[in-house]
């Protein structure tokens, strides 16, 4: 789920290829979007939470990302 800061903009749902390499996080396919999250950048323009659920991602401003497990 995608929620902005900006309260006028309405969230997004949906599904999306998530991948993780190094440390580094990639968000594909949502909805025309794409997110990269670089482990060197963790804490500096990004946090991450990570749950038993998923991962949520925010940009304090922006955004916060949430991923949540598909288990079928």
């Amino acid at each position: 789920m995608l929620t902005w800061d900006d309260s006028s903009k309405d969230s997004i749902k949906g599904p999306c290829t998530f991948s993780q390499y190094g440390g580094n996080a990639y968000v594909d396919d949502f909805n025309y979007y794409k997110f990269a999250f670089p482990s060197a950048e963790q804490d500096k323009t990004y946090e991450r939470d990570n749950k038993e659920s998923g991962i949520s991602f925010k940009r304090k401003g922006q955004y916060t990302l949430g991923v949540f497990w598909y288990i079928p």
